[in-house]
């Protein structure tokens, strides 16, 4: 039977159990996008197309799954709405802004669409997003909650609805769109003192509520003047009351010049007599202005007096509660004369001062007396020091030692109330020690600070390792509690997975580690009473349904011996059949039979004993057919690791070419042969692909190593092509092409381009050096066309000196001796030219 457990007749993502599929479809490569789609489109079962929807690698797969969810999957149901989110979450966090935006097109319902407005890291996403947004109650929501403020900005004068603005003005996250819509709402007159006494009370930024009650207090300030008498009667109301009662001279000069600006501004005809009712009680707050001038001047003046002698008791004091030593009691005898002879308080000073000269007296005293303490106290301050001094020592070697946190924490609680009882134990007056005494306290402290920090430090590292496996914890628990839960809802459950939940639940409840918080403990102690509760009836259900199970599984086992009975000893008149017939019969109630195992015990024995004689009886036969299949599938597996050893000696090629045609091959090869030990199977697959994917890798390394050079190379050609084109109007033509012919031969020495740019930058440095060496060639032509043209005069003289054909005149002079003179000139100069 466990060489019959190995067959498998198709793909476990194909079986007829959900639970299986799941766990097929999570064990998919994720690059197999093909085959998730087809899952998420055609599975019967919402829990499978929504694991396959999980699984999905990327974006666009994710969008191609919503844009054509066909098959079984309803268009509306837990896989689109797993992918709809997944696709929110992609865009929130996305980083290529053209797939992005492309991909929106997916999200139907505009919430979807705000949540990416509100949240996208990349501003051209959250734009496009926003532009796809129509109601103003969606608008508003990204107005309000919006991680950029430019896209709450853009939001915002989109929106319309008045108690949209409001909302947004009274909730926004971000001060800007707050303002922004509270200066929409007052300019435009859209609110009423109830909704503005509303914003200045429940507005959440404190900019808001203050522009609120501005226009609050302008609209009651308007109300107000409407009601007003007439102006300059108000004025002399006011000025009258001012003179009347002066708070203090600077509120009374404000008065004075804001009475004097508003009177200058007054409109219309003044009556003579509110004219000299203004003038009156000006003079009179003028003459009160005064008189407080001089009694505050007088004021100063006795303050500036008090003060000093106070600021020399001050130094006094402090001088005092400084002194230690052995010249202290020197220093104190003259300091006690001159607080002597600045004698007793002003008695025209007020209560306050006296007070204070007082305290003054006071703390002189407690200076001289503690002065005294000081020289009294040193050998038993010294006796303090020096326990002190082993205090730090102990406290500097438990934060430098490496016991556990709690004993550590015990020790250093003992050590720091032996340092507090120490301190307070030394002699009075250690307030100002003497400069050594002071040193040594200041370097105990400075070593005790450092031990602190020490201690703090391990205590900090303590605590974050607590709270670490707090939040392991956390999370284990909450796995858990998600498996109970799953098992809860899951409605192929067996019964052997429930009571494996059942216990590890119960476990888990009985020993709940420690958690982050309260309500954490709270929230999975509640979930995991729920789910012990909940898989307890569905325990009890399953087992109900099992016994029942059993007992049908009865009557399936009886056939099955009567079907095995009849295979192994056919019935007369039966058609003869195969052995591989036989083979596979034989293997198909082996598998129905494992299908129905399950019975009642005090039966199924019986049944067992039956049901083995016939498979006794007839596995001989099968046999070589089974040993023929195991053979195949061992010689599939021979090819398999063959190709895996293969792509794993080429992984480490630099031909990158070939082994890349040779791997793409090795792939398609590998999906071409026939199954083998599933197993096996499995670990020769994950070689193969670690093989591809180490070769991929390195290339792709290579790759963008070798774009580097390609582009310093593409530089280095283009400076030399720049070079060569400066000396295509060069003066000095030999030097020039001198030059061309020195950065041909650097050309040479640069490296290779991209293929396409490298016939674009050599027909550059080709026709740059054409330009520069036709110039030469064209100077030789010119200089040829000058010499032909000389030649052609000479021949046109040549011609025309040339004597007709006449017979010579007897006895006379030749006809053309005087021509011939010209032709020997002429054929001289012509040599010479030449």
């Amino acid at each position: 039977m466990k060489l019959l457990e190995r067959l498998r007749a198709q793909p476990a993502w194909q079986s007829d159990d959900p639970a299986v599929r799941v766990a097929a479809v999570r064990d998919l490569p994720a690059d197999d996008r093909g085959l998730l789609l087809e899952i998420a489109r055609g599975d019967p079962d919402p829990g499978v197309r929504r694991a396959a929807v999980e699984r999905m690698p990327d974006l666009a797969t994710l969008v191609a799954f919503l844009q054509d969810p066909g098959g079984a999957g309803d268009a509306e149901g837990d896989a689109r709405a797993e992918a709809v989110a997944a696709v929110r979450d992609t865009l929130v966090e996305a980083t290529d802004p053209a797939a992005a935006v492309a991909a929106l097109d997916v999200l139907a319902e505009e919430r979807e669409l705000a949540a990416v407005a509100r949240a996208a890291e990349l501003e051209a996403v959250a734009r496009a997003a926003l532009e796809r947004l129509s109601s103003d109650r969606m608008l508003s929501g990204v107005a309000r909650r919006a991680a950029r403020v430019e896209i709450a900005l853009d939001a915002l004068r989109r929106v319309t609805d008045r108690d949209e603005l409001l909302a947004v003005a009274v909730k926004a996250d971000d001060k800007a769109p707050a303002l922004a819509a509270c200066e929409r709402l007052v300019e435009g007159g859209a609110l009423d003192d109830a909704a503005l006494e509303t914003m200045a009370r429940q507005a959440r930024h404190k900019g808001v509520a203050r522009r609120a009650r501005a226009a609050l207090a302008a609209r009651s300030e308007d109300r107000a003047v409407e009601a007003a008498p007439s102006p300059g009667a108000d004025l002399c109301a006011r000025l009258e009351a001012r003179a009347a009662a002066v708070p203090s001279l600077e509120e009374g000069r404000r008065a004075l010049d804001e009475a004097v600006r508003s009177w200058a501004a007054v409109e219309g005809r003044i009556e003579p007599a509110v004219a000299e009712r203004f003038a009156a009680a000006r003079r009179t707050l003028e003459d009160r202005l005064l008189a407080l001038d001089a009694t505050a001047v007088e004021a100063r003046r006795a303050e500036a007096e008090r003060s000093a002698a106070e600021s020399a008791r001050v130094a006094l004091c402090e001088r005092v509660e400084g002194l230690a030593g052995s010249a202290a009691p020197e220093d104190l005898r003259r300091a006690r004369a001159e607080w002597a002879a600045l004698g007793d308080a002003d008695p025209d000073a007020g209560e306050e001062s006296r007070a204070a000269l007082e305290a003054l007296a006071a703390r002189f005293e407690a200076a001289v007396t503690a002065c005294e303490a000081r020289r009294e106290a040193l050998p038993d301050r010294a006796a303090r020091l020096a326990a002190l001094e082993a205090l730090i020592a102990e406290l500097e070697q438990l934060a430098a030692g490496g016991e556990p946190a709690a004993d550590r924490r015990g020790r250093r609680r003992v050590l720091e109330l032996a340092w507090r009882r120490e301190l307070a134990a030394l002699p009075e007056g250690d307030a100002a020690p003497d400069e050594e005494t002071a040193a040594a306290l200041a370097a105990l402290e400075a070593r005790k600070a450092a031990a602190d920090q020490k201690h703090r430090a391990r205590d900090v590292d303590a605590q974050a390792a607590r709270d670490q496996q707090r939040q392991k914890n956390l999370a284990r628990v909450g796995k858990a509690a998600d498996r109970v839960e799953a098992a809860v809802a899951n409605e192929k459950l067996t019964l052997a997975d429930a009571e494996r939940q059942l216990r590890i639940a119960r476990q888990t409840l009985e020993k709940l580690p420690p958690l982050p918080a309260r309500r954490d403990q709270e929230q999975m102690t509640r979930r995991l009473k729920e789910g012990v509760g909940a898989l307890r009836g569905k325990v009890r259900e399953l087992r109900e349904f099992a016994d029942w199970q059993r007992w049908a599984n009865l009557g399936v086992q009886e056939e099955l011996c009567r079907e095995m009975e009849a295979l192994a000893v056919p019935p007369e008149g039966a058609p003869e059949r195969t052995d591989e017939e036989v083979a596979g019969a034989f293997t198909d109630l082996m598998k129905r039979w494992r299908a129905a195992a399950d019975v009642p015990r005090d039966k199924g024995q019986a049944l067992w004993e039956r049901f083995k004689k016939a498979h006794d009886l007839i596995h001989p036969r099968c046999e070589p057919i089974f040993a023929a299949q195991r053979k195949g599938r061992e010689e599939q597996l021979a090819r398999r690791v063959a190709l895996v050893e293969e792509a794993e000696r080429l992984s480490e090629s630099a031909d990158w070419l070939q082994t890349a045609r040779r791997l793409t091959a090795l792939q398609a090869e590998w999906k071409t042969l026939a199954p083998a030990p599933r197993r096996e199977q499995q670990a020769l697959w994950k070689r193969l692909r670690q093989a591809c994917g180490r070769f991929f890798t390195r290339r792709k390394a290579d790759l963008a190593d070798r774009k580097q050079q390609w582009a310093a190379n593409y530089e280095k050609k283009e400076a030399l092509c720049v070079r060569v084109e400066a000396l295509r109007d060069a003066g000095d033509l030999p030097a020039a092409i001198g030059e061309v012919k020195r950065i041909q031969s650097e050309w040479k020495t640069v490296g290779p381009v991209r293929r396409s740019r490298s016939d674009a930058v050599w027909q550059r440095f080709r026709a740059a050096c054409d330009a520069v060496f036709d110039r030469l060639d064209e100077g030789a032509r010119q200089a040829a066309a000058e010499r032909i043209a000389v030649r052609e005069a000479l021949c046109v003289e040549l011609e025309a000196l040339a004597p007709p054909a006449v017979p010579a005149a007897a006895g006379g002079e030749s006809p053309g001796g005087a021509g011939a003179a010209a032709v020997q000139e002429a054929g001289a100069a012509t040599v010479q030219e030449a």
